[in-house]
């Protein structure tokens, strides 16, 4: 150190050495910081590239599962289609359109998309998933892979779904519905069977569903009209023993706090709604289709309407013999090949046994309450003296005599027509006499309808309201179905004469017995207005206080009537029956000809999975 150096002087050089020391760390602190920050950002960009991609592979499983979906609603889990074929048709789907910047590819830019068929088509009780199981029908295991890789930073993800596809008959339910479901009985109702719901479903009254319960939307125990609570309906557990909808002073439904926990628990996973995943179950049409199209007329193949999918389901594409009215009142009829088979048909002349006040005329019967002909016929299209006083209107029936008919073309039955020909079907419709709106509704009456001896069953469907007269297919009973834009039951004392007047004390019936699937429209509940719920589905016009209707069979209602569509009120136009009403086991595992088959998909198993595992 040199001597003229001050103490001062060497305080600065420290002060100044400290000094650089400090910038110099400071500079490796902030360079430190600096590395940090960016090797930060990078694992925040991976994590969220990897986060995208996972979102991307989902989004591509959600695709497969939409396209298996619309395959699932062609092939219907037929037998007849060869696992090859199958799978062919599936290896045809194509991948998705990339996501961005994320391509549904393997690192080595094969595609990552695929479809399989896991295992052979079954058939008997389906065992898994929760809207089908322990119904009859058919199953098959399914699985949908995707990969997405980002094509910059190579960040990927896979995922997998093995799913079942099933398929099962309209009828294995007691109860099935599209729209919202309400079930108020006024006096106690027990219904023996499935019920399944593709929407909400409205429970009061006394009510006792001894069987599962799954509904797509919510359910409540309340009235949809004007949310009232009444009655205490009751569902079994799986003991079985009935459990009430209500706890105390709480009403355990959808409304309730811990409804998802609460109702599995409480009625041993017997009753299943939106929050445990229920899936929709639908006829195999195009989903734009309404499922009223089901029992429209055919349509041409250049109609811009026209959808395969939904004409393949139409009862009038599948019928073995289809019956027409044209609005001047002339008949035809032809087969399933458009043959024309009119000759083998007569005009029914009934016996007339007196007159009432007006003049009208009423009709013979038999002891067993059927139709007396002086000239046997199968169908009659001269009735003017039908009203309903539901519509308000006259009504233009074609009267079908079902015991004629099948006597008169037993091809319907014999053979003479294969199952995918329509054996068993037939289809009847009748233009408006009138024309549109003018006072007449042209309508179906099904007569004389005891004894379907159709072996194999018998199916009668209309595009128009459907009237069934009589005790129906009560000898050995047959699988049957009656399908229309309404479905009303007309008891076996019913004479056309007095239905014109508005008092309905002038329509007295006696107890009836109808064994049939019924497929028909309601009116749709709006505030203030009950549309009468599943207790009267089956529409009534007579008095019915005192009477007993027995029904036997499984109620499908599918849509809202297009033309019988005017609202319910029991107070005017009939008085309610005793309702004996009953699934028939005979649908657990039979199915009328030409039965609508749903079909859905379920996820199994949901898995990350990887490259590697999956072979790519």
């Amino acid at each position: 150190m040199p001597l003229h150096e001050t103490k001062n002087d060497l305080d600065q050089g420290y002060v100044l050495v400290t000094t650089l020391i400090f910038i110099s760390t400071a500079a490796l602190i902030a360079g430190s910081y600096l590395v940090l920050s960016a090797n930060d950002a990078r694992v925040s960009r991976m994590a969220i590239d990897q986060q995208k991609a996972a979102i991307a592979a989902e989004a591509g499983l959600d695709y497969g599962m939409i396209k298996l979906k619309e395959l699932l609603n062609s092939y219907q889990l037929s037998p007849s289609v060869a696992p090859s074929a199958l799978q062919a048709q599936i290896d045809s789907i194509p991948a998705p359109d990339p996501a961005g910047e994320y391509a549904y590819q393997t690192p080595q830019g094969l595609s990552a998309f695929k479809i399989s068929v896991e295992s052979p088509l079954q058939s008997g009780v389906i065992t898994n998933g929760t809207v089908a199981q322990g119904l009859n029908g058919q199953l098959q295991l399914f699985s949908v892979t995707c990969g997405a890789i980002n094509q910059n930073s190579g960040m990927s993800a896979v995922r997998k779904q093995l799913v079942q596809g099933f398929g099962l008959y309209l009828i294995r339910y007691a109860v099935f519905y599209e729209d919202d479901l309400e079930l108020h009985p006024g006096s106690n109702m027990d219904i023996f069977g499935r019920i399944h719901c593709n929407s909400d479903a409205y429970l009061g009254g006394d009510l006792r569903i001894r069987d599962a319960m799954t509904t797509v939307g919510r359910i409540y125990h309340q009235r949809k009209n004007d949310a009232s609570r009444n009655g205490e309906a009751k569902i079994d557990d799986d003991v079985p023993a009935l459990v009430s909808m209500k706890q105390g002073s709480d009403w355990i439904d959808s409304n309730y706090g811990n409804w998802m926990i609460e109702a599995l628990t409480r009625w041993d996973g017997n009753v299943l709604s939106d929050v445990h995943g229920t899936k929709e179950l639908n006829p195999p049409i195009n989903p734009s289709s309404n499922p009223h199209e089901i029992i429209e007329q055919a349509l041409s193949t250049n109609d811009p309407a026209y959808f395969p999918d939904t004409e393949a389901e139409k009862f009038a594409n599948k019928a073995a013999l289809v019956l027409r009215v044209d609005s001047n009142g002339v008949f035809s009829a032809t087969d399933f090949f458009t043959n024309n088979v009119t000759p083998s048909f007569t005009n029914a002349a009934l016996s007339i046994s007196g007159v009432d006040g007006d003049g009208d005329p009423i009709y013979a019967k038999d002891a067993q309450k059927e139709y007396l002909m002086v000239t046997n016929g199968v169908f009659d299209v001269k009735q003017t003296d039908f009203h309903d006083h539901r519509e308000f209107s006259q009504m233009a029936p074609i009267d079908i005599y079902v015991d004629e008919l099948l006597s008169s073309f037993p091809e319907i039955y014999d053979g003479t027509y294969a199952n995918d020909e329509g054996k068993g079907i037939v289809y009847v419709t009748r233009e408006d006499p009138d024309g549109s709106g003018a006072g007449v509704m042209p309508c179906v009456r099904i007569r004389n309808g005891r004894d379907i001896v159709a072996p194999d069953g018998l199916t009668i469907a209309s595009d128009l309201p459907v009237y069934v007269e009589g005790d129906y297919n009560v000898v050995a009973t047959k699988p049957a179905l009656v399908a229309g834009d309404a479905v009303t039951f007309l008891s076996k004392n019913w004479q056309d004469a007095p239905s014109d007047d508005y008092n309905k004390n002038t329509r007295t019936p006696v107890n009836t017995e109808y064994n049939t699937v019924v497929m028909t429209g309601n009116t749709e509940t709006l505030w203030g207005q009950y549309n009468g719920g599943v207790e009267n589905a089956m529409r009534l016009l007579e008095d019915w206080s005192g009477v007993t209707v027995t029904y036997r069979g499984s109620i499908v209602v599918l849509w809202y009537s297009e033309i019988a569509d005017s609202v319910w009120d029991w107070a005017d136009y009939y008085d309610s029956a005793i309702r004996n009403w009953g699934y028939d086991p005979i649908y657990a595992t039979q199915n009328p000809p030409g039965m609508t088959l749903l079909v859905g998909m379920e996820e199994v198993v949901w898995a990350r999975t990887t490259w590697v595992d999956e072979g790519w």
